[in-house]
């Protein structure tokens, strides 16, 4: 491995670091501490997000369920058990889940958010949406396969049930998503572009033929 690649290599690991810190920290104040604004609001999500645009993805996919691991230490939640403990198994694959989509949508979404626009705060506000729904679909599976008996009607039944939570879950990613997302990717994206300037500035005054007496 080559002195620059380990050196991003370190810088990635800093940076997840910091994401896992921040969201494993960030849902033990929400939800041990009670301050929740609202049921459901939480910043996993939106690491999951960051960390997968902003790593390397064999990096980046790792930050979520490391995140919700660690907060569950915090917490004291079992992290499996029986009965209903045994939707951690979905919490954990549904946050993985999040990861791979955000692999998947990592070049055409990177590449747009650049900077604070109209267009890019309707773009990130999507993102959190999907991102929500695709969890939420999830792990409501994981309840009723669980804890129901295995029909048409009670599986509708716990989706119906659930809606109140999706929409405050919807709204707590859209919020997240613009508040916290597209600012760290415009950040990221600021901080890119700098270094190559300043980069490019440096090889053309390095190339530059000094004057002759």
């Amino acid at each position: 491995m080559r002195f620059g690649n380990i050196e991003n290599y370190k810088k990635d690991m800093i940076l997840a670091a910091m994401l896992v810190l921040f969201a494993s920290a960030g849902r033990y104040a929400l939800v041990g501490c009670s301050i929740q604004p609202f049921p459901n609001f939480e910043l996993i999500t939106v690491t999951a997000f960051l960390g997968v645009m902003l790593l390397r993805s064999s990096i980046g996919i790792l930050v979520a369920p490391i995140s919700i691991f660690l907060s569950d230490l915090m917490l004291g939640n079992p992290i499996m058990g029986d009965g209903m403990y045994r939707i951690t198994i979905f919490t954990y694959s549904g946050f993985t889940m999040l990861a791979v989509a955000g692999i998947l949508l990592k070049k055409p979404v990177k590449n747009r958010l650049t900077c604070m626009t109209s267009r890019t705060v309707a773009l990130v506000a999507g993102l959190g949406v999907g991102f929500v729904l695709i969890y939420d679909l999830w792990t409501n599976l994981g309840w009723w396969y669980l804890l129901y008996p295995h029909t048409l009607n009670t599986l509708l039944a716990v989706y119906a049930l659930g809606v109140p939570f999706m929409v405050y879950h919807t709204i707590s990613g859209v919020f997240t998503f613009v508040a916290i997302g597209l600012p760290a990717m415009v950040l990221a994206h600021t901080a890119r572009t700098n270094k190559i300037c300043a980069k490019q500035k440096f090889e053309m005054l390095v190339k530059t033929p000094s004057p002759t007496n």
